[in-house]
């Protein structure tokens, strides 16, 4: 019958591009009345791509080798995907029109291989690098082949194999803390190497970061830079290709100006129409946090009740002061939560997540299944803020 091309009623019929199934006829609904771009939902929403798309376009030479089993041609796609929809991604907060590329906590690659871990460490003799969990001999000769080194590693990491490539992807500053420069550099495991292994790890880059081994793991170690964010890849040859999963590791704690409440609300003053600024004398239940307030995320944790505690490390709707960033609302729907006051199910105000749905998850107990809403006065930080309802 072919493709169908172009409208019928409110529907609209396209031919889908780059598909990884048989699939190639796309059909949507037409949108009439498109909404405000600049709204502050859809503000957030391009708060989150800027940088994710900055970060792709650095590292893309290796992010496109390193989704296992995804075409490069699609392997955008994938990473876009993952870096606006998890709620557990951490981005930096980035002024629409400033074109520097700060690191988020985005998934750079996908595969079966054993991740590496690769994590700022605060304490012992590699405080301030960020340090992987490859195992090496810490007091192999400096003298030695790569061979030798390559060896070590095989022989402390039973998941590595001989011609594994390790690749590490790290974001660093100049000698005076300031600026991001992304680099990468790959090691080939190869215990018949006759090289020297000095050749092969230090200065592996024009910054003064380099891959040192006397901790007694692989770790990035920086002289006068700062490393804001790293991560390793593992990759071997196969008749499809094995790659590790990683997930940038973000030092955020030394980035205020992109990842504090602050900085966040700045920003997404940035994406908004001026017009939305205006301030309102009054509002009778507003649905969208009040005048001078922007919608953010709240990670609950702490709950200890059984039928409270499933509900710790999910992100639900609050608003903030969008100067100061403070908490000034919470997002609610009705619903059933436990009350540990009571020690009954009782129906009341509960969260939403992020989108201002009623956030739902499910309590076993002697075999039996049970829906749970989580009330607001579960929650300290948000039992005395203003409640908004959500319609």
């Amino acid at each position: 019958m072919g493709l169908w091309k172009g409208k019928k009623g409110s529907s609209v019929f396209y031919r889908i591009k780059n598909s990884n199934n048989a699939q190639k006829q796309g059909v949507r609904e037409r949108v009439y009345d498109p909404s405000n771009p600049k709204t502050s939902q859809q503000a957030g929403q391009r708060m989150k791509m800027l940088p994710a798309q900055r970060v792709f376009g650095v590292l893309q030479e290796v992010i496109k080798r390193a989704w296992e089993g995804v075409p490069a041609n699609m392997v955008r796609q994938e990473y876009m995907k993952v870096a606006l929809s998890s709620n557990t991604t951490i981005w930096p907060a980035v002024m629409k029109n400033d074109t520097i590329v700060v690191p988020g906590g985005y998934q750079i690659s996908r595969g079966t291989l054993t991740p590496i871990e690769c994590y700022w460490t605060p304490t012992g003799d590699a405080a301030g690098d960020f340090v992987t969990n490859i195992e090496i001999n810490g007091g192999l000769a400096t003298d030695a082949t790569w061979g030798v080194y390559s060896q070590s590693i095989l022989d402390l990491n039973p998941n590595l194999q001989d011609g594994d490539q390790i690749t590490f992807v790290w974001c660093d500053s100049n000698a005076s803390g300031e600026g991001f420069f992304w680099h990468t550099y790959s090691l080939n495991l190869d215990s018949e190497s006759t090289e020297s292994a000095v050749d092969v790890l230090p200065n592996v880059s024009n910054s003064r970061t380099y891959i040192e081994y006397a901790s007694g793991v692989l770790a990035l170690h920086a002289e006068d830079p700062t490393i804001w964010a790293a991560a390793c890849i593992v990759s071997r040859d196969a008749a499809t290709p094995k790659r590790s999963t990683a997930i940038l590791w973000v030092h955020e704690e030394i980035l205020p100006e992109y990842y504090a409440s602050p900085a966040r609300a700045a920003a997404r003053r940035s994406y908004m129409a001026p017009e939305r600024a205006a301030a309102r004398d009054w509002e009778v239940e507003p649905t969208d946090g009040g005048a001078n307030t922007i919608p953010s995320t709240y990670t609950i944790e702490g709950l200890t009740n059984a039928q409270q505690s499933i509900f710790n490390g999910e992100q639900v709707l609050v608003y903030v002061d969008d100067t100061t960033g403070e908490l000034v609302g919470v997002g609610t729907r009705t619903g059933s939560g436990y009350d540990v006051t009571s020690q009954t199910v009782m129906e009341g105000p509960c969260v939403c997540d992020a989108n201002g749905t009623l956030l739902t998850r499910s309590y076993s107990a002697q075999g039996e299944v049970f829906e749970r809403n989580l009330l607001v006065s579960a929650v300290a930080d948000l039992a005395s803020l203003r409640q908004v309802p959500q319609v």
